[in-house]
């Protein structure tokens, strides 16, 4: 027997997985199109973190998504230096990188130290290739396409006669399909206003 109330939230989840493939189908094409401006420009965003030493930054360049952590040390002497200031910056790939991100296996994770001439600054860094995102938002929309084949598939299948799952022909055995046993689904009915019969009519006078 159909369930209206679970055929109503098979359609609900269906719209709402929709929609959530058409935006992560949307964020790919940003991301594939910050990918490719990477190799031309280096973009970074930078925040203000918890104390005036410290700053987080995120950017892309080379290919690579990064996220970073500057601190400097906590005396009277540092405390209004800072790395960069707030906001957006933007740089010339070639002239910062000097060929060292490559784009395609760059995974970091760690630490380093830049010895400036007033105050060193430390870095806790982790960085990862833009397609690992590209692939990470790409995944819902084929899933979607596949279940929209394999809809139609099946609905093909039903149309002619044949069982869903395998594709076997079930005009001669229209209950279960005798090859793999799926159970053939029978479609809903609006009630049994056809098996009761209808009064008969009187006429007037």
């Amino acid at each position: 027997m159909w369930n209206r109330g679970q055929v109503c939230t098979g359609c609900m989840k269906r719209k709402l997985f929709t929609l959530a493939a058409l935006f992560s189908l949307l964020l790919s094409f940003a991301v594939a199109a910050l990918w490719v401006r990477s190799y031309f420009n280096c973009d970074m965003w930078t925040f203000p973190g918890r104390s005036v030493h410290r700053q987080t930054a995120v950017g892309l360049c080379g290919g690579v998504i990064y996220a970073l952590v500057a601190s400097t040390p906590e005396s009277p002497e540092t405390a209004t230096d800072a790395q960069f200031k707030t906001g957006f910056h933007h740089f010339g790939y070639r002239e910062t990188t000097r060929g060292r991100w490559l784009g395609l296996t760059s995974f970091f994770s760690g630490t380093f130290r830049h010895n400036r001439p007033n105050s060193p600054v430390d870095y806790r860094q982790v960085a990862a290739p833009i397609w690992t995102l590209f692939l990470a938002l790409i995944v819902p929309p084929l899933m979607w396409i596949r279940r929209r084949a394999i809809r139609s598939r099946n609905s093909g299948r039903a149309l002619r006669g044949e069982c869903t799952r395998c594709g076997y022909d079930l005009r001669a055995s229209p209950g279960r399909c005798p090859k793999c046993g799926t159970a053939v689904a029978t479609p809903p009915t609006t009630g049994n206003t056809s098996s009761s019969p209808s009064p008969p009519h009187q006429s007037a006078g």
